[in-house]
């Protein structure tokens, strides 16, 4: 079987609902256009695509990613609410065809066939946690934290033994647009092993849409453009020395 290109983080179950998805796609913005779909194609080397599925309220319900060498999906999110329209789980899991790839991870880094996501919010429904717990144990695995004023979010992955192997400080301008990353490794005893401090550049046009990031990375200066239909949807995210070119399209409802 021909898969490509075919490992994916594992969280974009969070990413989608976070950084990316917060800032070209908010469910207004969703809502306002009737999107039903969107679809993402990789234009580069090891070529992958994903579909995202949207409610007629501009909730994102389902992601498929897929394998485009042969169209098959390998991995499906799904994405759940409460009374209040507020998502509260994702559930990611994998496809039959590929269920022996190690496509997901659970937050202790370990394969697994299906992980789950919680979304937690404070009395004013601001979403301020989202966390994965294993379920036989109830071992937390993983957790985001969000803050405002200043915005901010703080990742932390813990070991099975309860420590913390990788926390990670960004910091965000216009609500949701990351302008600073702090990342901290340890080891098995909590000892710091490395720090990673990013700054991110970003540039706006007269809309307010982000159009470009500008950036350091150990293997190059990267930056990032994106490019938006007439509608304000994303249409494009230029390739760079580092990423992948992503092109989307949409489907609406009528």
């Amino acid at each position: 079987m021909k898969i490509g290109f075919i490992f994916f983080m594992l969280f974009y179950i969070v990413t989608a609902r976070a950084q990316e998805h917060a800032i070209f796609l908010t469910d207004s913005l969703i809502k306002v256009n009737k999107v039903k779909s969107r679809s993402r194609i990789s234009l580069g080397s090891g070529q992958s695509a994903v579909r995202d599925f949207y409610d007629s309220e501009g909730r994102l319900t389902k992601t498929e990613n897929i394998s485009v060498a042969d169209k098959q999906v390998m991995v499906t999110y799904f994405f759940y609410y409460n009374e209040k329209g507020l998502l509260v789980a994702s559930v990611g899991t994998k496809s039959g065809g590929f269920m022996f790839f190690p496509l997901l991870k659970n937050g202790f880094g370990e394969n697994v066939d299906t992980i789950l996501t919680r979304y937690q919010y404070n009395d004013s429904d601001r979403l301020v946690r989202i966390y994965m717990k294993e379920d036989h144990t109830g071992l937390l695995q993983y957790e985001r934290l969000l803050f405002k004023n200043p915005d901010h979010t703080q990742t932390v992955f813990y070991t099975r033994e309860g420590k913390i192997k990788l926390l990670t400080d960004e910091f965000f301008e216009r609500e949701n647009v990351i302008s600073k990353s702090i990342v901290n490794r340890y080891d098995t005893t909590g000892t710091l092993l490395s720090q990673n401090i990013q700054e991110y550049e970003n540039s706006f046009n007269e809309k307010g849409q982000l159009i470009s990031i500008k950036y350091s990375c150990p293997k190059c200066n990267t930056e990032k453009k994106f490019e938006y239909f007439s509608n304000g949807l994303l249409s494009r995210k230029t390739k760079d020395k580092c990423m992948s070119n992503w092109k989307y399209s949409y489907s609406y409802y009528k």
